[in-house]
């Protein structure tokens, strides 16, 4: 079995269905209307159906990229309540959803902006992805102090973040951060289809000048000491390990981990590597 199962996380709807099934077994369904009305605008914003903005025309940070994280989050969200009843509240698990939901908000360009794809904004979409939800949450009531906690948990999303500069400002806040910044990359890494999805992550990394990859293929070479060297430190020393509550959700196996040890197998065996 894959992260995937029976969810096509291509589908808007069956994906929020998933999440939605999660939730109401935790909370009953009191907020999530508004993750709902989040999602509605997210899956415009990435069609190319947002005022103000194109279609996304990253072919890596897709909506089906954003619906993973989505995804992720919640699972691991559960799995961490089912360790821990009190380990955090409805609010932040409502904030976690829709910071994953706006994490890769600031790859979409603008209506005006004619120069190049999306992929050039790669290493300042945390930023942009940031400063598009400040703008779109206070239509939805969000106070000042959420709308900092949401920013605050995108920022885990940042590779080059180190996250104890990130002044987060309670417990849960953080935890979430944690939560996203690992969903993010077990989210991607996990996919079934991720080996084949590389040379549109190389086409973004050269649009946005990220130094470091020769090729395709040296990319793809390098992707097991990528997950080996770096990934794993960061979800163990950065993120406190959170990545381990999926198998709680999952009821033994952390099926993310298995997927993306797949994934690195294949690689090894197509390489050589």
């Amino acid at each position: 079995m894959d992260v995937t199962g029976s969810i096509d996380t291509k589908d808007p709807n069956d994906t929020n269905n998933e999440v939605r099934r999660i939730y109401k077994g935790l909370f009953g369904s009191t907020l999530f209307d508004k993750i709902d009305y989040v999602l509605t605008d997210i899956v415009k914003l990435f069609d190319g159906r947002y005022l103000g903005y194109q279609k996304c025309d990253t072919g890596y940070h897709d909506l089906e990229h954003t619906l993973q994280a989505y995804l992720a989050v919640a699972r691991i969200l559960d799995g961490l309540i089912r360790k821990n009843p009190t380990a955090t509240s409805e609010e932040f698990f409502v904030l976690g959803l829709i910071a994953a939901l706006g994490h890769d908000t600031g790859f979409i360009k603008e209506t005006l902006d004619t120069e190049g794809r999306g992929g050039k904004y790669t290493r300042i979409h945390v930023d942009r992805s940031k400063e598009f939800m400040s703008k779109y949450l206070p239509k939805l009531k969000f106070n000042p102090l959420q709308i900092q906690y949401v920013e605050n948990i995108i920022s885990c999303t940042g590779l080059h973040i180190d996250p104890s500069s990130i002044h987060f400002t309670s417990v849960g806040e953080k935890e979430a951060g944690y939560i996203l910044g690992t969903a993010d990359l077990l989210g991607q890494m996990s996919d079934p289809n991720y080996l084949e999805k590389l040379p549109k992550l190389y086409e973004e990394f050269k649009d946005g000048n990220v130094l470091g990859y020769a090729s395709v293929q040296d990319l793809i070479e390098k992707t097991p000491a990528f997950w080996n060297d770096s990934v794993m430190k960061r979800l163990t020393e950065d993120f406190n390990s959170v990545y381990r509550f999926a198998a709680d959700h999952f009821e033994g196996e952390n099926l993310y981990i298995s997927g993306i040890n797949r994934n690195i197998a294949l690689i090894k065996e197509c390489y050589s590597c």
